[in-house]
């Protein structure tokens, strides 16, 4: 039966979130024996002994562990078996469907609704294009021929990024876990299973990790994170995420992107000019600066007059660059005054049309208000 939820529930909910934002993505060396102890604490619950462990520095050298572990001996792997099926121990995965059907009996539609606001889709926003971006770094540097036949039985693939996939935990499966604990929090009542709660719970702050019956792979958390100002991962001058020196991911504003978007020393103007990509030239130009971009890429002065200046940077293959340079009217104290460049629509004429734009308003609706003000 639904539990009745205490009053000050949004509290503890957002409480729950930003402990999880916290432990997943704080950049330091955690002890490795609660973590481990959790493992075999798993395994005992479902009746099976502890098994080996195998500690590895990021996701993509776990998936590396992991085929090696699979494919020892260079014995290969039994594909015309009925049923085959290399993933992690099934058994803990039951565990996860357990504790879902606590989550889904203890908390009202309305409750769960609410713990989906406030924890899970902050939580996502987050982690999933991470997670996403691994699972590609993953098949990016490990991939392999993948099987075709009839006695194929999906998912038996053996490509090494099949592995990132189908691990007991991910950054993805945080969220989960995540819900998990903030119902605990709320008084659901998670009975015998509470200790295995926490034991993934444990699991949660390494990111990924692989049980199998003989020898479970740890993935090491992150050794860098950096956000912006809204908590999504985002850095300008380097790697958003790092786990040790092997492995580097960039993001800019809480999207994963190439290395060349970010990293200063491989962005020109150039390079911008010939980005096939629409949404990465847009970040590149942003992380390159506007007024730097148009300088540098030999704009055409389209028009000018006392509004501003437009002007017109051909782009190969599609619409141009159009800004507009404006001077702000009030000066600074030292009697200076700034100068902008925004961004306009393709098809401004005028840089009076361009700057209206901006507030929303036609050329002659702007220049009237403006009138007015003055």
């Amino acid at each position: 039966m639904a539990i009745r939820l205490p009053r000050d529930n949004s509290a503890i909910i957002a409480a729950t979130r930003d402990e999880w934002l916290t432990r997943v993505l704080s950049p330091r060396d955690r002890p490795r024996g609660p973590t481990e102890r959790a493992v075999g604490l798993l395994f005992e619950a479902v009746g099976l002994p502890r098994p080996m462990i195998d500690w590895t520095v990021s996701p993509v050298a776990g998936a590396r562990a992991v085929h090696r572990f699979l494919h020892r001996d260079d014995e290969d792997w039994d594909l015309s078996r009925v049923g085959y099926w290399p993933g992690p121990e099934p058994r803990i995965g039951e565990l996860r469907v357990a504790l879902a059907e606590i989550f889904e009996s203890g908390l009202s539609p309305v409750a769960r609704d609410k713990v989906g606001t406030i924890l899970r889709w902050p939580l996502r926003r987050l982690l999933v294009p991470l997670h996403e971006w691994l699972q590609r770094e993953v098949a990016r540097r490990l991939d392999g021929p993948m099987p075709t036949g009839p006695s194929v039985q999906m998912p038996a693939w053996p490509a090494p990024w099949h592995h990132a996939f189908f691990s007991g935990g991910t950054f993805f499966d945080v969220v989960e876990i995540a819900a998990h604990d903030c119902a605990r929090r709320l008084g659901v009542p998670y009975g015998h299973l509470s200790p295995v709660l926490d034991a993934f719970i444990e699991l949660g702050s390494c990111g990924y990790w692989w049980p199998y019956r003989d020898l479970t792979v740890l993935s090491c958390g992150p050794t860098t994170v950096r956000l912006d100002e809204q908590g999504r991962l985002h850095a300008a001058d380097g790697p958003a995420i790092a786990f040790g020196p092997a492995l580097r991911l960039y993001a800019w504003h809480g999207t994963m992107v190439p290395r060349r978007v970010v990293d200063g020393r491989l962005l020109d103007a150039h390079r911008i000019l010939y980005e096939r990509n629409a949404e990465l030239r847009r970040m590149m130009i942003e992380r390159y600066g506007l007024a730097r971009f148009r300088r540098e890429a030999g704009a055409e002065r389209l028009h000018q007059d006392h509004w501003g200046t437009l002007w017109r940077v051909p782009i190969p293959g599609t619409e141009p660059v159009v800004t507009v340079e404006v001077v702000d009217s009030t000066p600074a104290p030292d009697g200076t005054r700034q100068r902008y460049e925004l961004r306009v629509p393709p098809d401004a004429r005028t840089a009076l049309e361009a700057v209206a734009w901006t507030f929303g308003l036609g050329p002659a609706e702007y220049a009237e208000r403006l009138m007015l003000q003055t």
